[in-house]
């Protein structure tokens, strides 16, 4: 079993009546220990850093905003 990872990611984005916000999120994973290889060719050994921050910010915005 491998060890989860903690990730804080900071999200901003602006609401409908155009106030700011921002958001801090922390973020618990653990991938699936047959995809490591090739994740790790296709996006390099920091895939965490270059992955999480989109899905953070695409899962948490509409949520906020909807």
């Amino acid at each position: 079993m491998l060890n989860q990872s903690i990730n804080h990611e900071v999200c901003g984005f602006v609401m409908k009546d155009l106030q700011m916000v921002n958001i801090s999120l922390r973020v618990l994973h653990r991938p699936d220990a047959r995809m490591l290889p090739s994740m790790y060719r296709q996006l390099g050994i920091d895939y965490d850093d270059r992955v999480l921050p989109s899905i953070c910010n695409e899962v948490s915005c509409p949520v906020c905003v909807g």
